[in-house]
């Protein structure tokens, strides 16, 4: 009986070693340790993993479904192969990728939705589905998203313009083709039919602040002074900013403008009554991502799989609360003064709500 005791007790030991070991987890980056927004995501998401005890790797430059094939290969024919995997997919090999990561059985978490759902949900299902080590996902609906801005800048510009029509021209400075763009100007262009917004003609900058900068400049000549400028990025909204400047046009007051990202920049601009709002949050979305496969990990599961999931909801900042995000327009937050173990459901028996505003909590109490 002491033997078996001994025994029982040895591998538990064993059990709570390994349960305490850390977990290893790359993070798949699609743009330059530079980038103006992606930058910020990985940081925080490293961040989070020095609270978490985990083993972070990120792979940055990632953008486009050839290098993602050649990284995952390489990964997979690695001697040490990572735990979980959470990268963003690209369109016309997703299932391919899937197949390859479900084949070398590596757990896998997908961010930002890429593709058109309805083009791949017989091929791909939802995770846990069709592929086994497809844990979750991830993702924001930019179509409330796109939406929020749109009426975000509406409201602004009936209270700051002064008009004789009660019509606001409207032109859309979008990102790429890809869906999540689209989707985003989509929302704008559901709500145009809702106010009396016209919307002149939505545009492609493929994210290029000089691109945004040129076509805005055809869309005034061919077009006249636009009443609102909607962007899919901040860098658009500081592009479109210094083309107003430069035509004499005062914003906030012949013109208001709004972008996506909640850059430093941006943000502060906002401040200073130049940009009238910005959209974001998904900047802690490696963060979550993160946090959901360490609690996965540990027997807790808190990924939505359901088939209505529409994603997660951006956030608007605009004059009216951006003193609440202030810390949000310094350049070098120090994501590492962040407790993000406090939002995980195996570090806390009441983990704290991820969000924000708590982000931001933990962040200056740290300071303080």
């Amino acid at each position: 009986m002491h033997k078996k005791i001994i025994f029982l007790s040895f591998l538990l030991l064993l059990f709570q070693n390994a349960s305490a070991s850390p977990i290893n987890v790359v993070l798949v980056s699609p743009s330059s340790q530079g980038d103006i927004f992606w930058s910020q995501v990985t940081e925080i998401t490293k961040a989070s993993a020095e609270d978490l005890n985990v083993n972070l790797k990120v792979h940055y430059n990632i953008g486009n479904r050839v290098l993602l094939d050649e990284l995952l290969s390489k990964i997979i024919a690695s001697t040490t192969k990572p735990d979980y995997i959470i990268f963003l997919p690209f369109g016309g090999n997703i299932e391919r990728t899937f197949n390859t990561l479900e084949q070398a059985k590596i757990s896998f978490v997908t961010i930002e939705r890429t593709y058109e759902q309805h083009l791949h949900i017989k091929s791909i299902g939802k995770p846990l589905g069709k592929f086994k080590h497809w844990i979750g996902e991830v993702f924001f609906d930019n179509f409330k998203a796109g939406e929020l801005l749109a009426q975000s800048l509406y409201r602004h510009a009936s209270k700051l313009l002064t008009k004789n029509s009660e019509t606001y021209q409207t032109v859309g400075l979008s990102g790429s083709f890809h869906p999540g763009s689209t989707r985003r100007s989509d929302g704008l262009l559901k709500f145009s039919k809702l106010a009396p917004i016209d919307v002149k003609q939505v545009v492609y900058t493929n994210w290029q602040k000089e691109i945004a900068k040129d076509k805005l400049r055809k869309l005034i000549s061919r077009y006249d002074k636009p009443d609102i400028i909607w962007c899919a990025s901040d860098l658009n909204a500081i592009g479109s900013l210094e083309v107003i400047k430069d035509l004499n046009l005062k914003p906030n007051q012949d013109v208001v403008i709004g972008g996506f990202d909640w850059t430093p920049l941006a943000l502060k601009k906002i401040q200073q009554n130049q940009l009238t709002a910005s959209v974001g949050g998904h900047l802690f979305q490696g963060a979550m991502a993160l946090i959901k496969v360490f609690d996965y990990h540990h027997g807790i599961d808190n990924f939505n799989r359901n088939t209505d999931n529409q994603g997660y909801l951006l956030e608007l900042i605009d004059i009216s609360n951006i003193n609440q995000y202030e810390q949000l327009t310094l350049q070098n937050n120090q994501w590492q003064s962040v407790d993000f173990s406090i939002f995980s459901s195996t570090k806390q028996k009441q983990p704290t709500p991820f969000n924000t505003l708590n982000i931001l909590k933990s962040l200056n109490n740290s300071s303080n």
